[in-house]
């Protein structure tokens, strides 16, 4: 009878054990599908608050994606690998693209800072395909597009040009950036016109065009010996009409 007893109190404070680890899991699953509302919830807010433009979910998680292995040379930091870096050496320059590629209709707008004091060597920001190397310029390769730091627009068609000939060519007449500067690259996906910002000010181009999209085109930075910071969303941006493009060439 004792053995019995013993028995069924075993029996018991197993079964007790049991019922608390189901409890303990039960709340744990709780609190993490709390979690994930809490942060759709966020989610769902930052959408469409930038300057009243709605912005896909991809825009908001987007990110920094450097290849597999990373060089030493090339350093991620911050919070969402939005912040890249470029250490050296000075004769080679290095590309990173976006995770996620633009979307393929409406406008899409990001910006960059310089967050760099020594920018001699040069940056680029602009758009690319997967298939550009990483070591090359955005902008100087065929389907990439850029704004580099010295001042020069790479890989543009000009409005009025034969639409065929969509070799990289270049214009010079905008300002160069570097140092704390803010400068920012946006497309109207239905006419295909690309532009640039500088410090919130579009700069004065003539029209310019992107070939017409048959691969996926890449928020991307180009760097030598040089810092950029991203933003992709849904901080706000210093251009404050990113969710429209001007058809004109005029300063804003």
């Amino acid at each position: 009878m004792l053995n019995g007893n013993r028995l069924t109190d075993n029996w018991t404070k197993n079964e007790k054990e049991k019922s608390f680890l189901q409890m303990v899991e039960q709340f744990q699953l709780e609190e993490e599908k709390m979690k994930k509302h809490m942060e759709e919830n966020e989610r769902q807010w930052a959408v469409g608050r930038m300057n009243g433009r709605q912005l896909s979910e991809m825009e908001i998680a987007n990110h920094w994606d450097p290849p597999s292995p990373c060089p030493a040379s090339l350093l991620l930091t911050s919070p969402g690998a939005l912040c890249v870096e470029h250490t050296g050496p000075n004769n080679e320059c290095f590309s990173v693209l976006a995770k996620w590629p633009i979307p393929k209709t409406g406008t899409f707008y990001f910006e960059v800072k310089c967050s760099s004091r020594h920018m001699k060597m040069g940056a680029a920001i602009g758009l690319a395909t997967k298939q550009m190397p990483s070591d090359e310029w955005v902008g100087q390769c065929r389907g990439t597009y850029s704004y580099s730091s010295h001042g020069i627009l790479y890989g543009h068609n000009v409005a009025g040009r034969d639409e065929q000939c969509f070799a990289p060519c270049f214009y010079e007449n905008v300002p160069p950036f570097g140092y704390y500067d803010v400068v920012g690259c946006g497309i109207d996906l239905a006419t295909r016109q690309i532009f640039y910002t500088k410090n919130g000010r579009r700069l004065v181009t003539p029209i310019l065009l992107v070939a017409p999209l048959s691969v996926d085109l890449f928020p991307c930075v180009s760097l030598c010996c040089s810092k950029m910071e991203a933003n992709f969303g849904p901080n706000d941006f210093n251009y404050k009409n990113s969710n429209a493009i001007p058809k004109r060439t005029s300063d804003e």
